[in-house]
């Protein structure tokens, strides 16, 4: 039996800490949004006489539009980061939801570094741990096959390796197992057994994903490139009344989002008259 070498995952998961928390969620009919929250389960004791955990305990929440059906505003406490809390809430809100989610207009860095790794190379860590792989030598030929087995049973992927050019001629997987990491399994099960580390040929759409790729633009960004593009803003992004919201692209790419948010002038009229009245107070 061949033990794969798990890569260390940009989206670390503490399993056993998952088992430990649970979501509580609130509906914001006005803005159209649905909050939900993470919390310990040690917190269950925290509730209020209407049922409710102050949000202050929370370790982790995230907001989900219904109307653009994206998820926007996910903090994480950071003394719970990197248990996979983040991959968590996503995977929750699918769920709950029915949706199949997509990345918001309005990324930070750490959410474009998330969703980056999130839609190139997808896994589903459950899944995988009831997944295991059978190698067939065949008879007189180069090739060798590995086949993946769900529950020892039903067949989900196959590869075949030709060990005379040390490459995978073909990897194969059934559609609705698709997108759940096999493919990354497959390969680095092939790379234990034959003690070799495959190259850019064996799949190239797959290893385009699999490699870091250097960006395209090189910096050189100029005035032509640039576009805006107005879109719908989000509570506090563009999204109030009065408010506006573009997003900024560069050759066709996402690069960024820019927002007004109008203010209410009697409230900062008034906020300013405050202000003059404190400091000739401070001034007699």
């Amino acid at each position: 039996m061949i033990k794969v070498n798990v890569r260390r995952k940009r989206n670390p998961t503490d399993k056993e800490f998952l088992k430990t928390i649970f979501v509580d969620k609130d509906y914001d009919n006005l803005y159209h949004t649905v909050e939900y929250f993470i919390y310990r389960n040690e917190d269950t004791s925290k509730r209020d006489r209407f049922g409710t955990i102050p949000r202050a305990f929370a370790i982790a929440s995230a907001y989900y539009d219904t109307k653009d059906k994206w998820v926007y505003d996910v903090s994480v406490n950071p003394s719970y980061q990197r248990k996979g809390l983040a991959t968590y809430l996503y995977n929750y809100i699918e769920q709950d939801q029915k949706v199949k989610l997509k990345p918001s207009d309005y990324l930070l860095e750490p959410g474009k570094a998330f969703w980056k790794n999130r839609l190139k190379n997808p896994r589903d860590d459950d899944f995988l741990a009831k997944v295991n792989i059978v190698k067939y030598n065949l008879k007189n030929s180069p090739y060798a096959n590995y086949v993946a087995y769900l529950n020892n049973r039903e067949v989900v992927s196959e590869a075949s390796f030709d060990r005379e050019s040390k490459k995978v001629e073909l990897i194969r997987t059934e559609d609705k197992y698709k997108r759940k990491g096999l493919a990354n399994l497959i390969y680095d099960y092939i790379e234990e057994d034959q003690k070799i580390k495959l190259k850019l040929e064996d799949g190239e759409a797959f290893w385009k994903a699999r490699i870091k790729k250097s960006n395209p633009n090189d910096g050189n960004i100029t005035p032509d490139k640039i576009k805006l593009i107005r879109v719908k803003g989000t509570r506090g992004r563009g999204g109030d009344k009065g408010g506006e919201s573009w997003r900024i692209e560069v050759d066709g790419e996402k690069a960024g989002v820019v927002f007004i948010n109008l203010i209410d002038l009697l409230i900062f009229k008034i906020g300013i008259k405050q202000m003059k009245f404190f400091r000739n107070v401070n001034e007699t």
